[in-house]
């Protein structure tokens, strides 16, 4: 007795699938970056420096490391708040509900960073 391999679909429906996928065009042979490219880049590049920003900045101005982990990881509580009030605000889901949500998932991770020693 033969065992066959399981399919994801019926054998006519694959070979629908597969031919589509035969008949597909050719990829170019080499992506070329356009404009609209470098500037999506550099559109993600400044979203993550300002996002980052003010949780380095504690690290810059306060020679106790100690210190400035906790100052650090405060203003990252603040911002997970506001951007959980700003998500749910805009997803109509509860403003105040969303923020303090993203607030209790900060708190957890910070927990378990510090359970694992840091």
């Amino acid at each position: 007795m033969r065992l066959q391999p399981a399919l994801i679909a019926p054998k006519p429906r694959f070979e629908a699938i597969r031919s589509r996928i035969v008949a597909l065009p050719e990829p170019a042979a080499r992506a070329k970056l356009n404009r609209d490219d470098l500037l999506a880049a550099l559109a993600i590049f400044i979203v993550v420096v300002v996002s980052t920003f003010p949780v380095v900045l504690p690290f810059a101005l306060m020679h106790d490391v100690g210190a400035a982990k906790n100052a650090s990881r405060v203003i990252a509580l603040a911002m997970l708040f506001l951007a959980g009030l700003a998500l749910g605000r805009y997803a109509g889901y509860g403003a105040w509900r969303a923020g303090l949500m993203m607030a209790l998932l900060g708190v957890l991770l910070v927990g378990a960073i510090k359970a694992l020693g840091g």
